[in-house]
């Protein structure tokens, strides 16, 4: 059975226990490799902007 993150962290939580330090990991580990991107997107991006505004 594959579940995507969100779903398997939505699975820690119950109505008796919660493990809060397994779903804050789970967290940051879906949240990073989006960031991590953006920062190389937007890099190439401004460069991009850049070298096309020096050619006109």
């Amino acid at each position: 059975m594959t579940q995507t993150l969100q779903t398997a962290l939505a699975t820690l939580s119950s109505v008796y226990a919660t493990d809060h330090g397994m779903i804050m990991a789970g967290a940051v580990t879906s949240v990073v490799p989006p960031i991590g991107v953006v920062i190389i997107g937007s890099r190439h991006f401004i460069a991009t902007i850049a070298a096309g505004a020096l050619k006109g």
